[in-house]
């Protein structure tokens, strides 16, 4: 079941007032031609040019209590949406999509899709989750956005948001299956994934300092295990670091 609007403020907002006063179908998407206030990580909002781009939001009603199995659900629609790219670009680029920690998608170094994961509690039960996704259609003006870029600046083609839309209900169901039963699976994948892992980048500290640090990977629970040049290791949450271009 999908929800199309001309417009929303927030699809992830719109979504979550479905699971609470309609509770629709597990799947149904909330979609927005044009999303006027859309929301990131911490305090970043999504920047997109009406009309261009995919941004929905799919309600998931997870069948699992347990908090560590949270993020892993983040890990599976972040695989979900570079899946949908490598099915949208298979023919015109021979690079794969790479998920930088913790959930965005990168082709070619650039950003294309963002993911916003919001979980609704009811006491110690996981009730549903708004798994919101952004994805750089056919946006040709990145004026003033640093590091980012859509399949059509990358790939020269003109992407039909329907079928992209498709291609992601198609993911997003997949891997959601893959994590209620394989989710050490999901950990791997993501891994595999990972943006820079193995490599030295500049990390940036809530203080405003920097750290130079190797991403070895990234565990379960969401945090960044990362190395010095002296072999120290320890693990981060996203906020406490952020890692830098």
């Amino acid at each position: 079941m999908v929800f199309r609007y001309p417009s929303l403020p927030s699809t992830n907002d719109e979504a979550t007032r479905f699971v609470r006063t309609q509770r629709p179908p597990e799947f149904s998407v909330v979609l927005a031609l044009d999303q006027t206030a859309g929301r990131g990580q911490a305090s970043n909002t999504w920047k997109s040019e009406p009309g261009a781009n995919l941004t929905c939001s799919f309600i998931l009603y997870p069948r699992f209590s347990q908090p560590e199995r949270a993020f892993l659900l983040n890990m599976a629609m972040a695989l979900a949406a570079a899946d949908c790219v490598s099915a949208l670009c298979s023919g015109e680029l021979h690079i794969a999509p790479a998920i930088k920690w913790p959930n965005d998608i990168l082709l070619s170094d650039l950003k294309v899709a963002g993911i916003l994961l919001e979980n609704i509690w009811q006491g110690q039960r996981w009730d549903a989750c708004v798994a919101g996704i952004g994805l750089n259609l056919n946006q040709s003006d990145f004026s003033g956005i640093v590091g980012a870029a859509s399949l059509y600046t990358l790939c020269g083609l003109t992407f039909e948001r329907d079928v992209a839309l498709s291609h992601l209900q198609q993911a997003v169901k997949a891997r959601y299956r893959q994590w209620e039963l394989m989710p050490d699976e999901i950990l791997a994948d993501y891994n595999a994934r990972l943006w820079c892992r193995g490599e030295y980048a500049t990390f940036l500290k809530e203080d405003g300092s920097q750290l130079l640090l190797k991403l070895d990977s990234v565990d379960e629970r969401g945090l960044a295990i990362t190395s010095d040049s002296a072999g120290a290791m320890e693990a981060y949450p996203h906020g406490k670091i952020r890692q830098l271009r």
